[in-house]
């Protein structure tokens, strides 16, 4: 480029030494058209400006259009549209006047790229089409093909995929042919980006390092860093972060070294995204900030807004929610006032999944909406699929599951349609999760193989990761613990390998929940201290709030009540802080199961009815029932039954009217809380036989012991001891099957009491001894003191025999001398042994919000909108890319700045997020552990139950 500078100047110098004033302004357009292609606009302009008059003063109007047509390309280049519109169609009129063929046919096409840039896809095509049969009549062979290039970028932009390939096809063999090696590098550049949008990224590497090489060989250092890039963009794509860095930083330092100011902005954003998919998130703002300080520089209002997008991205991932709204604004403003409709309709979807990550679900829908309007005009096909499933997310969220099946089975059939693999499984893995949610697990199973499938065929690390973690959580809502394990195991295993930090913490986090269903304690301590970890070192607020409330929650079923509470609290100071309206619901609902716990019941009812206010506020149906119930079982408690049952009828109510089945069964098992604290067993027995119904149609292995463990309760309280003990059979059978070790605790307990209750005491102390044996093994300190109730007080010396009559006062001392030597860390529960008389109280119970397995979408809620940002190039959540991206291709002025195409529901690690959302992997079965063991039994719940009944054993 400097030689070609250098050249270019000595010509000047003799032109204007010589007089000749036409070949002057030629020279100045030459040089003109140089810094047009290095990115230097501002110089670009200065030189065609100079060669504009002299052109026509000389009366030379086929160079006058020539100069209007370079003037044209520039104001393209800057985002100025209707100037660029204005000059082409200048050139264009010169061009018909003087009869120049040849320059129409490229008057016509420039004018095709721009409506094409504009979103203005039929009038892009009526030009590109009317300059075709030109190209061919005057046998401009060269000329054809880049028409046919252009044709090609079109279609790519309305998701006409097959289409799109052909032209390029056809523009490849011409290039080839005429010998015009630029060209052919550029056009299989070009079919390398499309095989990449559509999950092909074998035939994608294999074209965009065909591309390379050729630049290399012609060396053409530009479109070397354009290869580059490319080539960095494809690997972030496969999760291949180290190779992706390694060639961006080649690209950038070309583009540095040649001057190209405009691909030096594009090769900074292209890292940005990349640092954001890694979830370095302070990295990904500072190249970013480069990025829009130089298309600032420059004038480039489409790199600008384009970068103003990303920067709100980023900025909501570090929970600064007042600034990602005003970047993602910002971006939106410039894209209408520029006159691109789609690049509008992208921001606006964006700005959709910003309120839909903060919980404003009624701003959320009308953004959405809208964007999906102006995709649906412009022809945006792909466009509208996205849009279709991220307002999918939207319904499921709500619970408003009908309507969220439509819509992503909307989204799907486009994608299918376009064979954009990449789409069709994020769409297959939003299904999924609809299904999870429904309770329909064999359908949920059968989309999310099939969303693995496509990610292992396409060689998609980040999304293979990810449903991994899909079929984790699914496995744990089926019992299947093992699996569960073993799936979650591999999704944090690919997410360290990939380097996605933020991806690592949520593995850590969805692990921790499952070793609390397991009820292996310190295990679950372990990963959520280095999901939070993670999380303040990397910045992801969200994810910081998510790993404190999880762990306050284990430090309540601890018993460690002081720092649950101070865990709770900063969860929700940073929900808060983040504006996220859903999580601050949560945060006070965590708290006031707290305050249920520690019987501060004031404070529990007015922190429930916070979160109650907050959910029916943004429609959140889900957590609206649930919140309901949680009200409900604080108003049994407190012996108000009729307020009680209004509240349980309507958790029942709305859970019925969602469909949320999982929501249903527990609905039923509450309801049968009330009745038995009513003495009618009757009606009780029924609605546990309604809830183990549904748990058995859905698979719901935890929730079906519960329940039977409640049936043996009742038998329990009515005497019906041999009955009792067939249903803590069935329920130790469902415990052992599922893998759950605190489950086998409670139910070998139970069969202790029943066995007591019947006079076997040798058989009562033998499954008495086994519950003691294993509440230890697991540190399961809760069910480890009502063992020792249960069994003769060794402090008497009797250390052989069972009891009639327990001494709980001696247990007490026995548990507390315990728990000093041997469990320093837990040593604070023995102030609360004394508790006892409240600690058991079934009526606590579910305060599980068994709706968020709706959170499971998200994310792609979030998002993984935004950490799949600039799959290569091609987000639709987060204006990753605007095809801008591949403006880069400083010869592929003809490649269009569209797409903006990617799904951000689903790269929200399902929603940790949103994930979008966000959207974490599927991370909110946490919430599990506080399900109801359907506890009325005398002793012995999971300690994060609800207890009641503590008077069958020590006041009968």
């Amino acid at each position: 480029m400097s030689a070609a500078r250098e050249y270019l100047e000595k010509a000047l110098a003799i032109k204007k030494a010589i007089g000749d004033r036409n070949e002057e302004a030629t020279v100045y357009a030459n040089l003109g058209a140089l810094f047009l292609l290095l990115g230097q606009y501002d110089k670009a302009r200065e030189y065609l400006e100079k060669a504009l008059p002299i052109k026509k003063a000389v009366g030379d109007r086929g160079g006058e259009a020539t100069v209007y047509g370079s003037l044209g390309t520039l104001f393209q280049s800057l985002g100025e549209y209707e100037k660029a519109r204005e000059y082409l169609e200048k050139a264009l009129a010169i061009t018909k006047a003087v009869c120049d063929r040849y320059v129409e046919a490229s008057n016509y096409g420039d004018l095709g790229t721009l409506f094409s840039r504009l979103g203005q896809y039929d009038k892009a095509r009526e030009y590109l089409e009317k300059a075709l049969p030109i190209k061919k009549a005057v046998s401009d062979r060269d000329g054809e093909a880049t028409v046919y290039g252009k044709l090609g970028t079109l279609f790519q932009s309305l998701g006409e995929y097959e289409k799109s390939r052909e032209c390029l096809e056809k523009a490849l063999a011409i290039k080839k042919v005429v010998g015009e090696r630029n060209g052919e590098a550029t056009n299989y550049g070009k079919l390398g980006t499309l095989f990449q949008s559509l999950g092909e990224y074998e035939k994608a590497r294999e074209y965009l390092e065909k591309a390379l090489a050729i630049k290399k060989a012609i060396g053409d250092r530009n479109g070397e860093a354009t290869g580059y890039g490319n080539l960095g963009t494809l690997f972030q794509s496969l999760g291949q972060y180290d190779k992706a860095r390694e060639y961006l930083e080649k690209a950038l330092a070309i583009k540095k070294a040649v001057g190209d100011r405009a691909g030096e902005a594009t090769v900074y954003g292209k890292l940005g995204t990349l640092f954001q998919s890694l979830g370095q998130y302070e990295k990904a703002r500072e190249c970013l900030e480069k990025a829009l300080a130089i298309e600032k520089a420059v004038g480039n209002r489409d790199g600008e807004a384009r970068n103003y997008g990303r920067l709100g991205t980023v900025f909501q991932l570090l929970g600064e929610k007042d600034k990602a709204r005003e970047y993602l604004e910002k971006a939106l403003a410039i894209k209408k006032a520029v006159g691109d409709r789609d690049g509008e309709a992208t921001n606006y979807g964006n700005l959709g999944t910003l309120f839909l990550r903060l919980g404003e679900y009624d701003k959320a829908r009308e953004y959405l909406e809208k964007a999906l309007a102006i995709k649906k005009a412009v022809g945006d096909r792909d466009g509208e699929a996205t849009n279709y499933g991220n307002l999918g997310t939207l319904f499921l969220r709500l619970g408003e599951y009908d309507k969220a099946r439509e819509y992503l089975e909307k989204a799907l059939a486009i994608k299918k349609a376009l064979s954009h693999r990449d789409g069709e499984a994020s769409v297959y893995a939003n299904l999924g999760t609809l299904f999870e949610s429904l309770g329909e697990y064999d359908e949920a199973r059968e989309y999310l193989e099939k969303a693995l499938t496509i990610n292992k065929a396409v060689g998609d690390r980040y999304g293979e990761a990810t449903n991994y973690g899909n079929f984790g959580t699914l496995f744990e809502s089926l019992g299947e613990y093992d699996k569960a394990r073993e799936y979650l195991e591999k999704a944090l295993a690919i997410k360290k390998a990939i380097g996605d930090r933020d991806g690592e913490a949520t593995g850590y986090r969805n692990l921790g929940a499952l070793f609390l269903n397991l009820g292996q304690y310190d295990k679950v301590r372990e990963y959520l201290e280095k999901a939070l970890a993670i999380n303040k070192a990397v910045g992801v607020r969200d994810g910081e709030a998510e790993s404190y409330g999880r762990l306050g929650t284990l430090f309540r079923s601890l018993g460690q009540y002081e720092k649950a509470r101070e865990y709770l609290e900063k969860a929700l100071a940073i929900e808060k802080a983040l504006g996220s309206r859903y999580g601050e619901a949560k945060g006070y609902e965590n708290l006031g199961i707290l305050f249920q716990w520690i019987g501060e019941y004031d404070k529990s009812r007015e922190y429930l009815e916070k979160a109650l206010a907050i959910v029916k506020a943004v429609g959140h149906r889900g957590g609206e029932a649930t919140n309901y119930g949680n009200l409900g079982t604080l108003f049994l408690l407190l012996g108000h039954y009729e307020k009680a049952r209004e509240y349980l009828e309507k958790t029942l109510a709305i859970f019925k009217a969602i469909g949320y089945r999982h929501g249903e069964a527990e609905g039923y098992g509450k309801l049968s809380e009330l009745h038995l604290c009513l003495g009618k067993y009757g009606e009780a027995d029924k609605c546990l036989e309604r809830a183990i119904a549904i748990r058995m149609k859905v698979g719901d292995r935890i929730g079906e012991w519960s329940d039977l463990k409640s049936l043996g309760i009742i038998a329990y309280r009515r005497g019906l001891y041999q009955k009792s003990k067939e249903y803590h059979e069935r329920a130790l059978a469902v415990s052992i099957e599922s893998g759950s070790r605190e489950g086998e605790v409670v139910s070998y307990a139970n069969l202790g009491s029943c066995f007591q209750s019947i006079g076997e005491y040798d058989m009562a102390e033998k499954y008495v001894r086994k519950a003691l044996r294993l509440s230890r093994d697991i540190r399961d300190i809760y069910n480890e003191f009502r063992c020792l109730c249960l069994l003769t007080d060794p402090l008497d010396g009797d250390t052989h025999s069972y009891s009639k009559t327990p001494k709980p006062n001696s247990a007490v001392a026995k548990f507390v001398r315990l728990q000093i030597a041997d469990c320093p860390d837990h040593a604070d529960h023995a102030d609360h042994a004394d508790h006892a008389d409240h600690a058991d109280c079934a009526c606590r119970a579910d305060h599980a919000d068994c709706a968020d397995h709706s959170d499971h979408a998200d994310h792609a809620d979030h998002a993984d909108h935004a950490d799949h940002a600039d799959h290569a190039d091609h987000a639709d959540c987060a204006d990753h890319a605007d095809h801008a991206d591949h403006a880069d291709h400083a010869d592929h002025a003809d490649c269009a700045d569209h797409a903006d195409h990617a799904d951000c529901a689903y790269r929200a690690d399902h929603a940790d997020h949103a994930d979008c959302a966000d959207h974490a992997d599927c991370a909110d079965h946490a919430d599990d552990a506080e399900r109801s063991d359907g506890g009325i039994f005398g002793y012995f719940t999971l300690r994060y139950s609800t207890p009641m009944i503590l008077y069958i054993i020590f006041g009968g």
